[in-house]
């Protein structure tokens, strides 16, 4: 499917003279890659983002239509469909459960032979403290539950003091804002330190 939002990068890419591939027998693991649907954002960077929808059919195009032996791939929090209800810290969890239908749809093999998301990593607010764990406890249900993927690590992001940027998370149709924590500010918070303490089996 091609979508009308798509169109402007579509054509550009579509402008390139493709490479040749050296070793297309290779087995490779893309280890890092988004998807989302932006179609909606309104607040930067994600309002600036030509490649406006990038799914389970867009990324397998890419692959399929690249020449590389792309076997697996693992996703990278991004910000995309997270739910729109529910306790704050728990809201992240949304993400995971969406990459767990891209899993389901890529083993259907009906888009190709890669798998996609073999492999997530995700995030939780890591000053949440110790309640971080119910948290990290519904990634992993929500990953168990489906049988398939896996979940390996959550990541935050923090800046360096002085830098005022926003980190925007991309919510299904809304989006939001919140500031940075500083690197300095997560040292001194006693509630990163009992994230520290949580451990998931």
């Amino acid at each position: 499917m091609s979508y009308v939002a798509n169109e402007p990068i579509e054509t550009w890419i579509g402008q390139e003279t493709p490479e040749e591939v050296l070793e297309p027998d290779l087995p490779i693991i893309d280890p890092h890659h988004h998807l989302w649907d932006l179609r909606s954002a309104t607040m930067e960077p994600h309002a600036s983002f030509e490649q406006k929808v990038y799914l389970c059919e867009e990324i397998m195009r890419d692959l399929n239509d690249g020449g590389h032996n792309v076997v697996q791939t693992v996703f990278a929090q991004c910000g995309a469909f997270y739910r729109a209800d529910g306790p704050e810290e728990m809201k992240c969890v949304g993400e995971t459960e969406f990459v767990q239908g891209i899993v389901a749809m890529s083993r259907s093999g009906l888009y190709g032979e890669t798998r996609l998301c073999t492999g997530i990593f995700g995030t939780a607010d890591l000053r949440v403290g110790k309640e971080v764990e119910a948290v990290l406890r519904a990634h992993q249900h929500a990953v168990v539950a489906r049988a398939h993927g896996a979940i390996h690590l959550v990541r935050g992001a923090a800046a360096p003091r002085g830098d005022e940027r926003v980190r925007v998370h991309q919510r299904w149709g809304r989006t939001a804002a919140h500031p940075r924590q500083f690197v300095d500010e997560l040292h001194a918070d006693g509630r990163l330190r009992d994230d520290a303490a949580v451990r998931i089996q």
